[in-house]
Formats: C-alpha cells, structure tokens, sequence
C-alpha cells in the first residue's frame, strides 16, 4: 500500500496526528488544512504506532 493509499485508508484518525487541527501551525479559525499537512500526520502517526509497540 503505497502513502497515498494509507492515507485515503486513514482518512479521519489522521487528523487526529496533524499538526494543524493539533494547533501546532498558526491558521485562521475559519480557514481549512485542504490536507496539506497530511503527510506530517502520517509520519507523526507511524512514530507513535511503533514507539508504544516496540517500547521505544
């Protein structure tokens, strides 16, 4: 599955990992993330997935 794919697969539970709707990028409360940080999501969520599963 290549990146693209995961995170059409991931959709929502990657917003949960972006750094704009965590309030780490400065935006206008009316503005929308149009996915550009998407892909910071992703990695952000793979560095947590196998920290907490390989006790890193």
């Amino acid at each position: 599955m290549n990146k693209e794919e995961l995170k059409q697969q991931l959709d929502d539970e990657l917003c949960k990992f972006c750094p704009w709707q965590q309030g780490e990028i400065e935006h206008p409360c009316n503005a929308l993330c149009e996915g550009v940080y998407c892909d910071d999501a992703l990695d952000t969520n793979n560095e947590r997935h196998y920290s907490t599963k390989c006790g890193l």
